[in-house]
């Protein structure tokens, strides 16, 4: 009995030491979690009376259309897709729902009425790590 733990005992324990090389277990340098704005990354410009907002959304990430949000003083503010790369998604937790790959270009008329305005957005890996609601403050 003693020598089948010694032997389980060591193999468990040769196992664990070389963990990182087999492929058995989980590459864990492969875990990492990179920050929001470093996979969802963000620019505004603009051009006479109109705002134009962009994403360009890492290779492996993931935006939801439907949480793309702009607020003035607490109202929703219109505004129009100029580029996405639009696609349905089978979502664990939401069902069927469309998520924008690649990049997102938007705009909006007036800019100087969206000034102190907030943008929502919330987006995921296809590692399965989803990030919490983004907020960006225009000023």
């Amino acid at each position: 009995m003693k020598k089948t733990l010694y032997i389980i005992s060591t193999f468990l324990l040769l196992i664990s030491v070389n963990a990182e090389q087999t492929s058995f277990f989980y590459d864990l340098k492969d875990n990492h979690i990179e920050l929001a704005e470093d996979v969802f990354i963000f620019s505004s410009s603009k051009e006479k009376n109109k705002l134009s907002l962009s994403w360009d959304i890492k290779e492996g990430y993931y935006l939801y259309l439907s949480s793309i949000l702009i607020e003035k003083d607490g109202l929703p503010v219109d505004y129009k897709i100029n580029e996405a790369d639009i696609l349905f998604h089978q979502d664990e937790f939401f069902g069927e729902t469309k998520i924008i790959r690649k990049t997102l270009r938007i705009s909006l008329k007036d800019s100087d009425q969206t000034s102190n305005s907030k943008i929502f957005y919330q987006g995921c890996s296809d590692k399965g790590f989803c990030y919490p609601i983004q907020t960006i403050n225009l000023k």
